[in-house]
């Protein structure tokens, strides 16, 4: 004679319904506590206005979203990346030197 082997039946669940998803919008995303310092603030500016990803310009220097996050915490940035970060964004970063003008001396 055969042996019943006896399997515990789970409840019928009902099948799940998956929603459409709509195609991900890339969000442009400045957390408030990047913008402290003071060198780096022009280059978030251009960010929104280049709807360009702070993932995106880390990929271009090389280094990982964190590792840029944490570069703008400490607004702290290499002159070769903010050159490379131009470039992504369609700009050409210049740095030069402009001499002060000599004050005249007052004597009293």
């Amino acid at each position: 004679m055969a042996q019943k082997t006896t399997q515990s039946k789970k409840p019928a669940q009902p099948a799940e319904v998956k929603k459409e998803r709509k195609p991900r919008e890339k969000r442009i995303v400045v957390s408030p506590g990047l913008n402290h310092g003071t060198r780096l603030n022009p280059v978030l500016k251009y960010m929104i206005d280049e709807h360009t990803t702070i993932s995106e310009l880390a990929e271009a220097i090389g280094i990982t979203r964190q590792g840029m996050t944490l570069r703008f915490k400490a607004d702290d940035c290499r002159l070769s990346d903010m050159e490379q970060m131009a470039e992504v964004m369609g700009y050409e970063f210049k740095w030069e030197w402009v001499k002060k003008e000599k004050e005249d001396k007052v004597e009293k």
